[in-house]
C-alpha cells in the first residue's frame, strides 16, 4: 500500500471516529435535555398540586373554625362554599385519583358541618368538628403521599 492510500483510509477512520464521538456527545445532550425538561415538569406539577391542596385545605378550614365560632344560625355559608367548591374543582383535574376521596371527605364534612350548624346542640357540633378535622388529616396524608410519589 503506497502512503497515499493509508493517508486516505488513515483520514477516512479518523472522520468515521469523530462522527461517531459526535454522535455519541449528541445523545448524551439530548438524554440530559430529556432529563431536565422531565425535572422541570415534575417540579411545577410538584407546585402546582401544592398550591392546589393549601388553597383547599386554607378555605375549608377557615370556613370551618368560622362555624366553631359563630352562634348557630347566625352564618351564611354561601359565598364561601362557592370558593370551597372553586378550589376542589381544581384539585379534581390537578391531583392523581388518590387524593380525590379524602378531598372529598373534607367537602363532605364541611358540608355537614354547614348544614346541622343551626340545629345541632353542643356534643353534635363537636363531632362535626371531629369528622371534619379527621378528614383534615386524611387529605393531609393523601397530599403528602401525592407529592413524593414519582408515579403519580
Amino acid at each position: 500500500m503506497d502512503a497515499g492510500v493509508a493517508a486516505v483510509v488513515g483520514g477516512a477512520i479518523g472522520a468515521g471516529g469523530a462522527c461517531l464521538a459526535a454522535l455519541i456527545a449528541l445523545r448524551a445532550a439530548q438524554h440530559t435535555a430529556d432529563q431536565q425538561r422531565r425535572s422541570t415538569h415534575e417540579q411545577w406539577l410538584r407546585q402546582t398540586r401544592r398550591d392546589t391542596y393549601a388553597q383547599l385545605l386554607a378555605e375549608a378550614m377557615s370556613i370551618s373554625n368560622l362555624f366553631e365560632r359563630a352562634e348557630p344560625g347566625t352564618v351564611d355559608p354561601l359565598p364561601d362554599t362557592v370558593t370551597v367548591e372553586q378550589h376542589l374543582a381544581a384539585l379534581l383535574i390537578e391531583a392523581p385519583q388518590a387524593v380525590h376521596p379524602a378531598a372529598g371527605a373534607i367537602a363532605e364534612a364541611l358540608e355537614r358541618q354547614m348544614r346541622l350548624h343551626a340545629s345541632a346542640g353542643p356534643s353534635e357540633r363537636e363531632t362535626n368538628r371531629r369528622i371534619f378535622y379527621d378528614a383534615v388529616h386524611e387529605f393531609i396524608e393523601a397530599s403528602r403521599l401525592s407529592l413524593h410519589d414519582p408515579a403519580d
